[in-house]
């Protein structure tokens, strides 16, 4: 095995320097040092890769939920306008029942032609 990399932990490689300083190192507490140094300089590295991660995670998962609500907002106008056709043609048809009806009323309340005619003749035949 070459001496440029040691193993630390189970996936932590160290280079050939911080090797070299750790074996130099004179006391204990340089050592525990020096991997307390490496230990929090894999941890933050370890994070900052999940924050990158989580980061383009949350993009495309914002990208999608505006997808989404485009979706929605077109559905909801499209469901807008299909509201505003079935309130049209019901006002359509209420006008032409109330056309009809007033049609109807009125020629309920004028006499026929035939009607006159029959009250000319009444009174043509008493005079």
């Amino acid at each position: 095995m070459p001496l440029s990399k040691n193993t630390i932990g189970i996936d932590t490689v160290i280079s050939e320097k911080l090797f070299d300083e750790f074996k130099n190192a004179r006391s204990i507490a340089e050592k525990m040092y020096l991997t307390f140094i490496e230990m929090m300089t894999h941890a933050h590295n370890t994070l900052n890769r999940e924050c990158l991660i989580l980061g383009q995670t949350n993009k495309m998962l914002n990208n999608e939920i505006e997808k989404l609500l485009r979706k929605v907002e077109i559905q909801w106008k499209n469901n807008n306008a299909q509201n505003a056709e079935i309130i049209n043609s019901l006002k359509i048809n209420d006008y032409l029942n109330d056309l009809e009806e007033s049609h109807s009323n009125v020629a309920e309340m004028e006499p026929s032609p035939i009607s006159y005619l029959n009250a000319f003749d009444n009174n043509f035949q008493k005079t």
